[in-house]
C-alpha cells in the first residue's frame, strides 16, 4: 500500500502556478500545451479550472485541468512530474476534482482510466531460434567446408572434370 506524502490541492493562483503547469506539461508530454493555448483557457474562469499539486518541496508538482460544462466534466489535461508518480497524487487529484463537481453539479463521468504500473517488459531480439553454441558450431562447419571446396576448386582446375552430385552429402554433413 502507497502512502502518501504531505500534499495539498489549490486552484491555479497567478503567473508563477501557471509557469510550474508549464513545466510539468514540458517534463509529461510530447506535444505539450503552450502558455498561449492556457491563457485562451483561462479566459472562460466560469467553464475553466485547473487545479495544482503542491508538496512542501515544490509549488507545482502536478496539475489537473479540465472544464465544467453544466454537469459534466471533461478533463483537458492531468500530470504530474516524473518523480512525483506511483505516490497516489493523480488518483487524489482526479477525487478531488470529481468532489468539487458535486458542490455545484453532480459530477458525471463517463469513463476514468487509471493506469497502475504492475511491472516492466524487456524486449530481447535474437538471431534465429537456435542457441549461440548451436550457431557456433554450424558457423564452424560451414568455414571448414568453405576452406575444403575452395582447396578442391585449386585441384580440380589441374584435373579432368567428373559429374558427381554431392549437394546431399554437404548438406548432411553441415546439418549433423
Amino acid at each position: 500500500m502507497n502512502v502518501v506524502p504531505v500534499f495539498r490541492i489549490d486552484l491555479l493562483e497567478g503567473e508563477a502556478d501557471l509557469e510550474g503547469v508549464l513545466e510539468v506539461e514540458r517534463e509529461s508530454f510530447t506535444s505539450p500545451w503552450t502558455r498561449e493555448m492556457y491563457a485562451w483557457e483561462l479566459q472562460n474562469r466560469a467553464v475553466c479550472h485547473i487545479y495544482i499539486v503542491r508538496t512542501p518541496e515544490c509549488p507545482v508538482a502536478g496539475f489537473c485541468a479540465f472544464w465544467l460544462v453544466f454537469d459534466e466534466i471533461h478533463i483537458n489535461n492531468i500530470a504530474l512530474r516524473p518523480q512525483y508518480r506511483g505516490f497516489g497524487y493523480g488518483t487524489a487529484l482526479m477525487h478531488h476534482v470529481l468532489a468539487e463537481a458535486t458542490d455545484h453539479h453532480p459530477a458525471q463521468v463517463t469513463v476514468w482510466h487509471e493506469d497502475v504500473i504492475v511491472g516492466t517488459w524487456t524486449t530481447t531480439k535474437l538471431s534465429g531460434a537456435l542457441p549461440a553454441s548451436r550457431v557456433a558450431e554450424l558457423l564452424g562447419r560451414v568455414t571448414a567446408l568453405h576452406d575444403a571446396v575452395r582447396h578442391a576448386r585449386e585441384e580440380a582446375n589441374c584435373a579432368p572434370a567428373r559429374d558427381v552430385k554431392i549437394g546431399k552429402l554437404i548438406l548432411d554433413y553441415v546439418l549433423a
